[in-house]
């Protein structure tokens, strides 16, 4: 009886090191989101940190413009390298776990 709950445990405490490689493994990966109009660019990695944005020069003169397009091409940047976090994660779960609602959300 408890063989199998030691055995579960033992799978969970090597998911997590799984997860946690994964997440190192996206510190590597890199996003690169334009905002729409492709004035400004953010660059960073999948764990939604920004290394670096490129702004177009003509937003530097209109500040509330320039503010507007940096709101949406941080939230585009971190909808995508949220989105493929996941990804990650979820295939990292999947290989290693029997399908089990509500599991994913152990490792966020």
């Amino acid at each position: 009886m408890f063989g199998d709950l030691f055995g579960a445990m033992g799978k969970l405490k090597d998911l997590k090191s799984d997860v946690a490689q994964v997440k190192a493994r996206l510190d590597q990966t890199g996003v690169r989101t334009p905002n729409r109009t492709g004035s400004i660019v953010i660059q960073g990695n999948a764990n939604k940190k920004v290394e670096k944005i490129e702004i177009h020069p003509e937003l530097l003169q209109s500040p509330s413009q320039l503010e507007q397009e940096l709101i949406e091409a941080f939230n585009q940047f971190v909808a995508k390298a949220e989105a493929w976090q996941q990804e990650e994660i979820q295939k990292t779960i999947q290989s290693k776990l029997p399908q089990i609602p509500g599991i994913e959300n152990l490792f966020k």
